[in-house]
């Protein structure tokens, strides 16, 4: 790379550091969650090493390279569909006159089956899911449901996670009571 006065583009390549520590397990949970929602990461690169041929490393300038710390955006390069279909199951919707835009909404054995984007070679196990639905009739969202976060299993080999949908209300806005 030539460095030039202005904007430098850089090859890098790395390594997610495996965590073991709560404080550590949480903020990759939390770093992979804003990446596959498509939200900007900040993250550090540090240098490692100086390979200008691509071959061999020159030994003085990987030594200075290795105090760099670069805070680099860490986004995926286009939003991810991860969730491939869903089977709600048995799904009971609970009208009360009180509540007739706002049923609870209850679904037992809910299916989603997934795929991970390529470079995700490693094992997930979800254990806790939350859900945001919006429902829509001609392009125009009608209802919404936010469930608060919830048991789930998952099997990475086949890509499903299972979890049941506990009491939600099924959010009709007012703009929406006609539709």
């Amino acid at each position: 790379m030539t460095m030039m006065r202005g904007v430098q583009t850089m090859s890098m390549k790395g390594v997610l550091v495996p965590q073991t520590t709560p404080e550590g397990l949480a903020a990759t949970s939390e770093m992979m969650s804003r990446y596959i929602g498509n939200v900007v990461t900040d993250t550090i690169a540090t240098g490692f090493e100086v390979k200008p041929d691509g071959v061999n490393s020159v030994e003085w300038l990987s030594e200075a390279v290795k105090s760099l710390r670069l805070i680099v955006p860490l986004q995926s390069p286009t939003p991810l569909e991860l969730i491939k279909s869903l089977n709600l199951g048995a799904l009971g919707l609970v009208f009360t006159p009180p509540t007739a835009y706002q049923p609870i909404t209850t679904s037992t054995g809910v299916l989603a089956n997934y795929t991970l984007p390529d470079g995700f070679g490693f094992n997930i196990q979800f254990t806790q899911v939350s859900n945001s639905f919006a429902l829509s009739r001609n392009g125009l969202t009608i209802a919404n449901l936010n469930s608060t976060y919830n048991p789930s299993t998952s099997d990475m080999a086949a890509g499903t996670l299972t979890f049941n949908l506990l009491e939600t209300p099924l959010l009709v806005p007012d703009d929406s009571h006609s539709t």
